[in-house]
């Protein structure tokens, strides 16, 4: 039902497939690039062709790490909550990410989940979550102990999900930086996924206005250049240092 629904806004998955025309007529009101999202052709993908900093990394991880598929997924439940729960500590995780303990074990129950763990001295290390749908294998998230990080467990888990999601899908779409918006060349993250992209592809953002009469009332006097305009931080007379 969109009877009280006034925008819908998305971003576009940026291995859909649809072109450009097709995404205009369906988004009219908001279409620009987002974020260049790191892909990775499974169909090729060897070892030899990624980053000299990763392959490094990779012979570390697996040196170390004892890397295995759990299926079915739900049996790491309880790990991937600890392990979710130390990700939260390090990085100070707050706000949308702050997943609650129940929603990251659902997770695990979704349909096409893939799950690898992997293990130091028989200790866990770190759980890399892949969900794959329609021949395309999306990275979802990742959360590693002290040791996973000292000892690359986040690239010896890569490395293998990466050979065994080509038995499931023919790409992997790695994502790209956090945040709304797109990082700089200093983002971690980024630097991350992009040692493993074969190529990259546009995330679009996109948004449509479906009820025209109820979006003018709400964006009226509202600041310009934010979609949708009433959700907009700063009214139009105050962005344009006028006082009242």
């Amino acid at each position: 039902m969109l009877d009280d629904v006034v925008t819908v806004t998305a971003v576009v998955d940026p291995m859909a497939p649809v072109d450009e025309g097709v995404l205009r007529a369906a988004f009219p009101d908001l279409l620009r690039p987002y974020k260049e999202h790191q892909v990775v052709d499974l169909r090729t993908y060897e070892l030899a062709a990624v980053s000299g900093h990763h392959r490094r990394n990779v012979a570390r991880g697996h040196r170390r790490c004892r890397i295995e598929r759990v299926d079915p997924p739900v049996e790491a439940g309880d790990d991937w909550v600890l392990l979710y729960d130390q990700l939260r500590a390090r990085h100070g995780v707050t706000g949308r990410a702050d997943l609650p303990d129940a929603a990251l074990r659902q997770q695990l129950q979704a349909p096409g989940a893939v799950v690898h763990r992997a293990d130091v001295d028989g200790v866990l290390a770190g759980i890399v979550v892949w969900m794959v749908s329609d021949g395309v294998a999306y990275y979802h998230l990742g959360a590693y102990s002290a040791a996973g990080y000292q000892d690359r467990a986040a690239y010896a888990l890569f490395d293998v999900g990466l050979r065994e999601l080509a038995d499931l899908a023919d790409v992997a779409v790695l994502g790209s930086s956090a945040g709304d918006e797109g990082a700089g060349e200093d983002d971690g993250l980024l630097r991350f996924k992009r040692g493993w992209g074969t190529f990259e592809r546009t995330a679009h953002l996109a948004g449509r206005i479906v009820d025209a009469e109820a979006y003018e009332r709400l964006a009226e006097g509202r600041g310009a250049g934010f979609f949708p305009a009433y959700r907009a931080s700063v009214p139009a007379v105050a962005a344009s240092g006028e006082r009242s």
